[in-house]
């Protein structure tokens, strides 16, 4: 991928819930109504009764700008700029006007200053248009492939609450809440309950997407502690091999492995005619066949016959 892959994943999350068909009206403003929730402001005054909604992405804007219909404002434009802030980003304002804004937010039940309206929070598919419109406006996410990590901004600390409230009452979703300098932040850092949120809002496209990326890092992850534990097992086993040699072969040169028993002396002899054999595979080669323990046990006699004998145990 070009350019930066973080930014990729999170475009494509956005322009997939910028096309998510709504089916009713219902669906449409409560989505509207995240979008205001996470970007709306209001002036109220002679002759103006308008709501301003500012975004940070043209996908996003044009997605309130067609939604907004629902509304019905009297009035509707939608501003371009570029913000030097944000390295030249597009950015955009619409402006809605109203001859009773208040009218308005009453038919859909939307208080200003409070928490998510009663009849989103206790529908899941309602709520979840609301997640997407509060997405889109005030959301954000990092690439899966390097860590699990989804964010949405807010000015108050009780909205950001009361989304968290329901997202662990519908869904079970874990999420928490820290301060930052301009505000407020709601984060979601389980792989699963982020899958669970995008099939919520809709992109269930990058659900897939996301859900096949966690799979196959848990795959390599699994091999690779596997093969971890393979190599460390295999240069334990070496480790054990080689001490065990260096002494047989001491009693060898100094003409005392006949000092030995005839089961430990045995099993000198096997050891040095396999070097790389496991404690287990020497074991099946004895007559009787021994246990890895047994193996294990009359090799410590080995070791410490030589020792006692002038071996000096390698470091």
């Amino acid at each position: 991928m070009t350019r930066n892959t973080v930014s990729s994943f999170a475009s494509r999350v956005r322009m997939e819930l910028s096309t998510t068909e709504t089916s009713s009206r219902e669906e449409a403003l409560a989505e509207l109504c995240g979008f205001l929730k996470g970007r709306g402001s209001l002036t109220i005054g002679m002759e103006k009764n308008k709501i301003k909604v500012r975004l940070g992405s043209l996908t996003s804007l044009r997605r309130f700008y067609v939604l907004s219909k629902y509304l019905t404002p009297r009035e509707k434009h939608a501003d371009l700029f570029r913000e030097h802030r944000l390295h030249m980003r597009n950015q955009g304002v619409v402006e809605l006007s109203f001859d009773d804004v208040f009218d308005m937010l009453g038919r859909i039940h939307m208080a200003i200053g409070a928490g998510i309206p009663d009849w989103i929070s206790e529908d899941v598919e309602y709520f979840g248009c609301f997640m997407r419109g509060m997405f889109l406006s005030a959301g954000s996410m990092a690439d899966p492939h390097k860590h699990y990590h989804l964010e949405i901004v807010g000015d108050t600390e009780e909205l950001l609450l009361s989304v968290r409230f329901n997202l662990m009452k519908l869904l079970g979703i874990k999420s928490g809440i820290l301060t930052y300098r301009h505000g407020y932040k709601l984060y979601i850092k389980r792989s699963g309950d982020i899958i669970e949120l995008l099939n919520l809002m809709g992109a269930r496209k990058a659900a897939a997407e996301m859900e096949e990326i966690v799979y196959l890092r848990k795959v390599r992850m699994d091999t690779l502690r596997s093969y971890n534990f393979l190599s460390a097992n295999a240069q334990r086993t070496g480790t054990s091999n080689s001490r065990q040699l260096a002494a047989i072969k001491f009693l060898v040169d100094n003409d005392l492995l006949d000092d030995l028993s005839d089961e430990l002396r045995n099993l000198a002899i096997l050891r040095l005619e396999n070097e790389d054999l496991s404690l287990s595979e020497l074991g099946n080669l004895m007559d009787p066949p021994m246990t890895k323990s047994m193996v294990f046990n009359r090799m410590k006699k080995i070791l410490r016959f030589a020792e006692e004998n002038g071996w000096i145990h390698p470091a």
